[in-house]
């Protein structure tokens, strides 16, 4: 076997460090994936109840005066 093809996993060592790591930082990577996916979905959210807010009509909120006074 040529002595510059070395695989990444050699060693017994190396196969089960990242046997264990790599399951480990794909479940990271996709519980931050979903977390930014999530907060900018609630920052789009947050926008759409803001516009139709203002794009409804103005309601009578004052005490003093009853409602059709």
């Amino acid at each position: 076997m040529p002595s510059t093809l070395v695989p990444l996993a050699s060693h017994f060592l190396a196969g089960s460090i990242l046997s264990l790591v790599l399951p480990i930082a794909v479940v990271i990577a996709i519980l931050v994936w979903y977390w930014i996916v999530w907060r900018r979905g609630t920052e789009e959210r947050a926008w759409h109840v803001r516009r139709a807010a203002r794009d409804l009509p103005p309601t009578h909120t004052s005490e003093s005066e009853p409602p059709g006074a």
